[in-house]
C-alpha cells in the first residue's frame, strides 16, 4: 500500500521529533555564533553564562490536552557566573512560558520554553525561548501520564462486538432475498458509522499533567548580561 506524504512522514518520524525540535526553534531567537577566537573575558562581570540553570517552581499546572501558557517563580537567587558575588536574578522573580501540547504515544515528558522574566519591582526581560528542564537538567518536565488505555481498548473491544453482531444479523437463512439485501445494507452502513466513531478513540493522544508546585529549571542557552539586583530600589519604588 502506497503512503501519502503525511503517511510517509509519520512512518519516518513516528515520535514527532521534528515537530518537537521545531517547537523550540520557532520560539527561540537564535543569533549566529561568533567566530571561535579563544577564551574571552566577559564584557562586564554581571553575566550569567550559557549552560547555567535557573531553579524554579511552577505556579500554574499544565494539561497537555490543549496548548497554553504557564508561569513559575525563581526559587533561589541566581548570581553572576564569573565571581558569584552579585545577585542578578532574585528569588521570587516570575517566569512566563509556553508548552508544546503535541504528545506522541510513549512520550512522558512535556516540552517547555520560557519567554519572559518579571522582576519583583515590575521590570521585565525577554528570554527568547529558553528551554525548560527538570531538577536533573533533563529537557522537559515530567509528572503524570494518562495513556487512555481503558478508552482505547474499550473502543477496540466494542468495535469488534459491533462488527460480529452485524455479521451474525446478516447471516439468516430464514428470510427472503429482498429482506436479506435490505438488512445487509443497513448493517453495513451502521457498521461503517460505528467504526468511524470508535476509531477516533483509538487515535487519541496521551495526556501529560504537570501539577503546580513542580520543581524544575530554566536552561540558559545564551549569555545574559543583567544589572545587579538592588532590593532597596524595590522598597523605595513601593512607597
Amino acid at each position: 500500500r502506497m503512503l501519502g506524504n503525511g503517511g510517509a512522514q509519520a512512518a519516518a518520524d513516528p515520535n514527532g521529533q521534528s515537530d518537537k525540535s521545531g517547537f523550540i526553534d520557532n520560539l527561540q531567537k537564535i543569533d549566529p555564533p561568533p567566530a571561535v577566537v579563544g577564551p574571552q573575558a566577559p564584557a562586564n562581570p554581571y553575566v550569567i553564562r550559557t549552560g547555567t540553570t535557573i531553579p524554579m517552581t511552577l505556579i500554574t499546572g499544565i494539561n497537555s490536552d490543549l496548548p497554553g501558557m504557564l508561569t513559575a517563580q525563581v526559587s533561589q537567587h541566581v548570581y553572576d557566573t564569573p565571581k558569584g558575588r552579585h545577585v542578578l536574578i532574585p528569588q521570587g522573580t516570575r517566569l512566563v512560558g509556553q508548552y508544546d501540547s503535541r504528545v506522541t504515544y510513549g512520550q512522558n515528558r512535556l516540552l517547555v520554553v520560557w519567554n519572559r522574566l518579571i522582576y519583583p519591582d515590575g521590570s521585565a526581560m525577554e528570554l527568547g525561548g529558553m528551554p525548560g528542564a527538570d531538577q536533573a537538567a533533563q529537557s522537559g518536565l515530567a509528572d503524570k501520564v494518562d495513556n487512555h488505555y481503558f478508552r482505547i481498548f474499550g473502543s477496540a473491544l466494542l468495535l469488534s462486538v459491533i462488527s460480529a453482531g452485524f455479521e451474525i444479523a446478516t447471516n439468516d437463512d430464514q428470510i427472503d432475498e429482498n429482506q436479506q439485501t435490505a438488512r445487509e445494507a443497513v448493517a453495513r452502513q451502521m457498521s461503517q458509522v460505528a467504526g468511524r466513531v470508535l476509531e477516533k478513540n483509538l487515535n487519541i493522544q496521551p495526556t501529560i499533567t504537570i501539577r503546580n508546585g513542580q520543581i524544575g529549571s530554566v536552561m540558559v542557552n545564551k549569555d545574559l548580561y543583567l544589572r545587579p539586583w538592588n532590593p532597596q530600589l524595590v522598597s523605595w519604588a513601593s512607597m
